[in-house]
């Protein structure tokens, strides 16, 4: 009877780790999977370029692309090297990028993926700033942005480096989540 509980104990310990091991490789990914080859579009765009205007004919948003596609099984769309320009009232727009996103909801959500960059040029209220991270989630109705990902902040002579953030870019705030450190580097003389 020994003998059978040991050669059963040799036999299921390797299968157990294997399967451990097996079970680690395949996690699931930071992001997810835009669009498996299973899912087939039903629209797609080349060249795109969307404009929005506010109620008193201002430009509030654009959107350029060189592909959008749209998947009906889940009512989203793929869009490939997003650039998008948020406009404001007195200072100047603030433009995101990055190599892909995800829109839902026609483009009420759009979450950024892989090298995500925002920048602002210097207004005269604002430094000029960027902000460097891998994963962004976008409202453009509100002008408003957050992630949860690591984030660098960048301003003439600062370097902020923190996890989380949020932009308010309607009323001009960036509030940083958790973890923040900071580099000031005072102009040369």
């Amino acid at each position: 009877m020994r003998l059978i509980a040991r050669y059963l104990l040799f036999l299921c310990l390797p299968l157990a780790i294997i399967m451990s091991i097996s079970l680690c490789l395949h996690k699931k990914p930071e992001h997810p999977t835009l669009h498996p080859a299973s899912k087939k579009p039903d629209q797609f765009m080349i060249g795109v370029t969307a404009t929005k205007f506010g109620e008193t004919g201002a430009l509030h948003s654009r959107l350029t692309s060189p592909d959008i596609r749209h998947y009906p099984q889940d009512n989203t769309a793929l869009v490939l090297q997003p650039n998008i320009t948020v406009f404001q009232d007195t200072s100047p727009p603030w433009h995101i990028t990055a190599k892909r996103a995800q829109a839902s909801h026609g483009l009420q959500v759009i979450h950024l993926y892989d090298n995500v960059k925002m920048h602002q040029a210097a207004g005269a209220d604002n430094q000029e700033t960027t902000l460097l991270t891998q994963a962004m989630t976008f409202y453009p109705d509100r002008r408003f942005a957050e992630t949860q990902k690591p984030v660098t902040l960048l301003q003439p002579h600062n370097r902020v480096d923190t996890v989380g953030m949020e932009v308010n870019m309607a009323d001009g705030w960036v509030k940083l989540l958790s973890q923040a450190r900071g580099v000031y580097s005072p102009e040369n003389p």
